[in-house]
This record gives C-alpha cells, sequence and structure tokens, in this order.
C-alpha cells in the first residue's frame, strides 16, 4: 500500500500510518510507487481547529473520511486527531475497532504511567483519558492502569545506578514453527556451543568489570535465549559458576533462568540452578494439547511438562509457565482447558501470549491474513483475564507485537509482589539500565532521569558473535563513555 501524507505537523509520520493499518491488514507491505492500494491523508491547522480528510483505495473500492474539531489542549492532539479519522475511515470500511484504539506502541502501560506521571492523571482519569483521547476499549484501559499502577510501585524504588543483567543462550533442542528468535537448533550449530560459552564467559566477565568500575548496583539476572537449558551440565555449571564469582548474587538481586523447553529439564540441571542462587525458572508449555504440541513442533507432551513443573516445584523454584492464545488449530475449548490445567498448578507467574505472524518464522505473514471479524482470539484472552485473575493473580506487565491476531497483548500475571518478575518490568519500561552478553543481545543504556535510551547491539548470530572478540572491548568503552556523559 502506498501512503500519501501532506501535513506540516511533526508529530504526524507515515510510520504511524502504517501501524494503524496493520491493525486492520496485518501484513500488508508499503511502497512508494503506483498502486491501486492507496490512502490519501489530508491535515491542516487553523488557530483552534484542526481538518482533515483520508481517502482509502483498496481492492478496487475507494472510501473517504472528513474530520474537523476543536484542537484539545494536550500533547500530542494533532496525532491522536489523525488517528481516529484513520480509525473511523477503516471501521467504516471493516465493521471493526481496535481493542487499543489507535495506540499502536509496545509498551501501553507505561504509557497509562506516563500520564499518571506527566498529566498527573489519577487512575480513572487515565482510563478516561485511554478511552476518548485513543479509543482504547475500557477492558484494556482499566488493563493498562492496573499494570501501570505496579510499575509505578516498582519506580519509586529506583535509584540511578541500578541495573541488571542479560545473557542470551540462542540455542534450542528444535524450532518451535511459530518461532521468530534467533535459536539454532541443528547438531552442526550446536556444535558450537563450547566454544560459544567460553566467548560468552569473557563478554560477562568484560560488563561485570565495566559495572564495578561505574559502581552500578546489580537488581537482576536473566538467562534466556533460545532455551538456556539446552546447556550441557557441565557447561551450565560453568556459565553460573562464573556469574557467582563476578557479581554480587545476594537474596536481593532477582536471579531467573529460562528452561522453557520441558525435554531439556533434568533433575542435576535444576540442583544446579538452585545451588548457585537461581530463583526463578520458565517452564512452558503454550498448550496443554498435546496435538496441537506436536503440530507446532514443541518436542514434548503436557505430560513431560507436568513432571518438568513438579520437579522444579519440589526444588523451591518461583516457576513461570507461558500459554499462547491462538496457536494454529487450536480452538477455544482447547484454549480454555489449557488455562484451566495450568491455573490449577498454582505457578508463580503465568504469561498469556496472543499468537502473531512473524517473518522468519513458520507461520510467516506471507499469503496469510487474520480475519478481524473473528472474535476466537477475543473469547481465549477474554477467559484467560478473568480465569487467572479470579484465582488470586494480577497483571503485572504487558507488550504488544506487531501482526498479532486480534490486535492483543501479552500479559504477565503474578500470585504476589515478591512472585513477579522484576526483570520484565525492568526491561520493558526502561526503568534501568540492561547489560547484555552473548550473540544477539541488545544492552539498553537508560540516562539518570529515565528520559533517554542507548542502544549497543551483539552481532545476531553465533558464529559472527565468536570472531568479534574486538567489538566487546569497543562495547565497553561506549558504556563507560555513557556513563561519564550522565554523571560528569
Amino acid at each position: 500500500m502506498k501512503i500519501v501524507l501532506n501535513t506540516n505537523d511533526a508529530t504526524v509520520s507515515e510510520r504511524y500510518i502504517e501501524a494503524l493499518v496493520l491493525l486492520y491488514f496485518p501484513c500488508e507491505k508499503f511502497g512508494k510507487g503506483s498502486s491501486d492500494k492507496c490512502l490519501d491523508i489530508l491535515i491542516s491547522r487553523e488557530k483552534d481547529s484542526i481538518y482533515g480528510k483520508a481517502l482509502l483505495t483498496f481492492d478496487g473500492k475507494k472510501t473517504e473520511k472528513q474530520m474537523k474539531e476543536y484542537l484539545p489542549e494536550y500533547s500530542g492532539a494533532v496525532k491522536c486527531f489523525c488517528g481516529k479519522m484513520i480509525i473511523s475511515l477503516l471501521n467504516e470500511r471493516t465493521g471493526y475497532i481496535p481493542p487499543w484504539g489507535i495506540m499502536t506502541g509496545v509498551k501501553p502501560a507505561r504509557f497509562a504511567l506516563g500520564l499518571m506521571i506527566d498529566e498527573g492523571l489519577a487512575p480513572p482519569q487515565v482510563c478516561e483519558a485511554l478511552e476518548k483521547r485513543y479509543l482504547v476499549s475500557p477492558e484494556k484501559a482499566a488493563l493498562a492502569v492496573e499494570v501501570a499502577e505496579f510499575d509505578k510501585k516498582v519506580l519509586n524504588r529506583y535509584k540511578e545506578r541500578d541495573y541488571s543483567l542479560y545473557i542470551g543462550i540462542p540455542f534450542c533442542p528444535g524450532r518451535c514453527r511459530y518461532c521468530s528468535f534467533v535459536s539454532y537448533a541443528t547438531p552442526q550449530l550446536k556444535a558450537l556451543l563450547p566454544e560459544y560459552t567460553d566467548a560468552l564467559l569473557k563478554e560477562v566477565s568484560m560488563l561485570s568489570e565495566t559495572a564495578r568500575s561505574l559502581n552500578l548496583k546489580l537488581k537482576s539476572v536473566y538467562i534466556g535465549g533460545g532455551t538456556p537449558t539446552v546447556l550441557e551440565e557441565k557447561q551450565l555449571e560453568k556459565l553460573l559458576e562464573m556469574l557467582n564469582n563476578n557479581f554480587e548474587l545476594n537474596q536481593n538481586v532477582e536471579f531467573t533462568c529460562e528452561a522453557g523447553r520441558p525435554d531439556t529439564i533434568n533433575k542435576k540441571k535444576l540442583e544446579l540452578l538452585k545451588k548457585y542462587g537461581v530463583g526463578r525458572i520458565s517452564v512452558n508449555t503454550q498448550t496443554t494439547n498435546d496435538s496441537i504440541l506436536s503440530s507446532v513442533g514443541r518436542g514434548h507432551t503436557f505430560s513431560d511438562y507436568i513432571k518438568a513443573y513438579h520437579m522444579a516445584e519440589e526444588l523451591g523454584f518461583s516457576v513461570n509457565t507461558d500459554l499462547i492464545a491462538g496457536l494454529p488449530g487450536e480452538s477455544t475449548e482447547s484454549f480454555r482447558k489449557s488455562v484451566d490445567d495450568v491455573v490449577s498448578l498454582l505457578p508463580g507467574n503465568i504469561t498469556v501470549h496472543a499468537f502473531s505472524l512473524k517473518k522468519s518464522s513458520e507461520y510467516t505473514c506471507e499469503g496469510r491474513r487474520f480475519d478481524i471479524s473473528d472474535d476466537k482470539i477475543a473469547d481465549m484472552i477474554s477467559y484467560s483475564y478473568k480465569k487467572i485473575t479470579d484465582s488470586g493473580y494480577f497483571p503485572y506487565y504487558i507488550y504488544r507485537q506487531k501482526n498479532t491476531e486480534g490486535n492483543f497483548e501479552n500479559t504477565g500475571y503474578t500470585r504476589d509482589e515478591f512472585s513477579a518478575g522484576l526483570y520484565n518490568v525492568y526491561m520493558m519500561e526502561g526503568f534501568h539500565t540492561v547489560l547484555a552478553a552473548g550473540a544477539g543481545a541488545a544492552t539498553k543504556l537508560v540516562s539518570k532521569d529515565l528520559s533517554n535510551t542507548r542502544k549497543i547491539y551483539n552481532p545476531k548470530y553465533p558464529y559472527e558473535y565468536l570472531r568479534a572478540a574486538d567489538y566487546i572491548y569497543k562495547k565497553k568503552e561506549n558504556i563507560i563513555r555513557f556513563y561519564a556523559e550522565q554523571y560528569n
């Protein structure tokens, strides 16, 4: 589709308009050439009023919308006006309004928190603003505010030199068909693990030295992937021992390791994790329907998950379990059963993801379209919220992704504040720096007033990472330079 935008307001961009179009036509591609798919937009301002006109040409049919209103007095008002005009146009064409309205960002709770802090709005006023300004549904507005209130508690404990550590192990025992992460599952690539582990330890050591030189205080450690428990026991112990020798991993530091694939978990690995201070792990099933598990390439059964879960629970871990709403072939009834099955175990956390199409997964956008009139995914998300919250949990972090079925969100639920995975909040909401090691990892440097971030990306692929020793030292210099700018 071609976007033609005529406005002199800098808050409105083609990229924002493209994001709105994708809410209705997931996976649509955009370009500058002539096309029978085109969205023409005009926005003009006159003193205290604003005028807009939009014309959509799509599949041989034209749809037009014109709007005029007084310009409201809040930040981003012109952008909101444009968004509402486009949503009104696309609603007229399709009969559909997305649950998050004209909000296109990844972090709706961070946005709600901003309204609390920047505009001084109370939670009910934030809900009202989200509904009226941004066309967010009452249910999603309430969800964003509920999470924002938890975020505010976390933010109130912020100290300027806090940081978290992320360690990436982008290897898996097999590739799930829906997965888009850079995860390596072939025997040839997994043969890189010993060399990869050695290179990773060198980078982690560098980050430890850098953090100490800058007087940074560690708040959480997250070993992610891929599936970190794909490491052999000796490799895993080598990493854990190194972390304990180089960082102050006391009871005040949250320590999490993903063990998402039950087929990589055994008692010895769990005992090693426990011995070296890991308190939280993920043991994921995504669905409890064995036929769906097989069709999406999970490589384990529900009974395998149950066995791994109980093994972790008996050793005293706080366990998170992921579910995916809308996996291909799964019915509403099957997903409801999955929610019921997991809730009955009462894990510390439950995270519900909305299925999304990702270009590097087997379920790509090519030749596919979501039926936005299908309310199956809405039923799944609604049921999971009610069942999980009725069982004593509350949502503590949310984020959104592109090309998600039904334009829904991913939500993390926790039984109490002490079971919450705070790394998720720190990372998602940008509450402090995250130093990251490993292939594809991104260090996120956050300014002391939380207003600016700077990212340093590691080489994406393990074989590139193994050749990037010089890059590690340059990365150290960039981190030190950033903090010098902030504190000198």
